[in-house]
């Protein structure tokens, strides 16, 4: 009987599995590659053996002039699922919202009736904002809702952060998403309140690396040991974020 081959052996790649990444690595999302296609392999070796074959996914990382022209002219009055739909397919909706924030762009100021006015002048900064919406503004979002707060020139509604809250952003922001870090611990604020809040306290998240910091990264990796690189140039990042970043960006360390 053969001897099975042990957990730490390299498993040797089938031509079919060689001719699944050729095909496909470009085509499809790298997940549902792995769980169509290759099932046995884990998504690291798959970026690697794409790599030693010379395929590419498409770069999606830098924005077009036009791209960027369809955001400027479109967001302030579709939504994200509607930009992804008619203009930009090709990005993703934290894609979307990334760029936006970096752009400075603004929705346009929906229609409100005098009643709702009324009643957001009456109670802002009385109740907390969830209070007021399920109270009196059933119809509106959060987002909605602080929107016209700035707009009405009653404040940014960033007082109102409870150290408790903010200490559970700080400990969770830099290694969770937006929309879990919501659902998980401050059901009570919106997406936008929670982003605008991390970019007040300076908090760098492990999943949005602005072009800045990966010109940054591109030019020094290599140059320093992880931890260094770390302390001197990304005090916002881990040495493991760092190295993570590094390896998608393809990055190697001079001999």
């Amino acid at each position: 009987m053969k001897s099975r081959r042990s957990s730490g052996q390299r498993q040797q790649w089938t031509i079919r599995e060689l001719e699944m990444v050729e095909r496909y690595y470009h085509k499809i999302p790298l997940r549902e590659l792995q769980a169509l296609h290759l099932p046995n392999r884990t998504l690291p070796a798959i970026r690697l053996q794409a790599r030693l074959l010379g395929v590419q996914r498409p770069n999606s990382r830098h924005w077009r002039e036009d791209e960027l022209e369809l955001l400027r002219q479109h967001y302030p009055t579709h939504t994200n699922e509607e930009l992804r739909a008619r203009f930009l397919p090709n990005r993703s909706d934290a894609a979307i919202t990334h760029k936006v924030m970096r752009l400075g762009l603004q929705k346009a100021p929906l229609s409100w009736s005098n009643d709702e006015l009324e009643l957001l002048r009456l109670h802002h900064g009385r109740l907390p904002l969830r209070e007021l919406q399920q109270r009196y503004l059933p119809k509106r979002t959060l987002s909605a809702i602080e929107t016209r707060i700035v707009y009405l020139g009653l404040g940014d509604h960033s007082d109102d952060w409870t150290e408790h809250e903010r200490a559970l952003l700080i400990r969770n922001y830099p290694n969770m998403r937006i929309k879990q870090l919501r659902s998980n611990f401050l059901p009570e604020r919106s997406l936008r309140s929670i982003a605008a809040a991390a970019q007040r306290l300076g908090l760098k998240s492990n999943y949005h690396w602005p072009d800045d910091e990966l010109d940054k990264l591109k030019r020094l990796y290599g140059t320093l040991p992880s931890r260094e690189l770390q302390q001197r140039y990304f005090p916002g990042r881990t040495p493991a974020a760092l190295r993570s970043m590094a390896y998608l960006l393809k990055l190697s360390k001079p001999n």
